[in-house]
């Protein structure tokens, strides 16, 4: 029997929701993962996400505006990606509003996102990750 993942994307592609939602995601590893293999990567989970990358200086630039971090190291051989692992809200006008952490369950997930559309003002529990 084959288990097929439920995304966030396919849950709410089935719910009726009036405002548009866009899903990026964004690769911090410039070394290995060029624009195409970004795009290519994320074909796998969803049609609906967008995979992009950039210059060192624009990721940095929106992980520091996120709240998020990440650290590309090199030592010889060995090459090492660390980052955060976050959903992040970002509004119409590219104003960051809040974030969800991997662990919830989808049908939680997309029920809080769907309540938070119609605000995009962030909350509390929404800064501290404590959905």
């Amino acid at each position: 029997m084959k288990v097929r993942r439920v995304l966030l994307t396919d849950y709410l592609s089935q719910k009726s929701i009036e405002e548009e939602v866009s899903y990026v995601f964004i690769s911090v590893d410039l070394e290995r993962d060029s624009i195409n293999k970004v795009s290519e990567y994320v074909q796998h989970f969803s049609a609906l996400i967008r995979g992009v990358t950039g210059r060192q200086d624009q990721l940095q630039q929106i992980a520091d505006s996120l709240g998020i971090s990440f650290e590309v190291s090199s030592d010889g051989d060995a090459y090492e990606v660390s980052h955060s692992i976050t959903f992040s809200i970002i509004d119409p006008e590219a104003v960051f509003c809040g974030r969800f952490r991997p662990g919830l369950n989808v049908p939680h997930l997309a029920q809080e996102f769907e309540a938070r559309l119609d605000s995009f003002a962030p909350t509390d529990s929404m800064l501290s990750g404590g959905l």
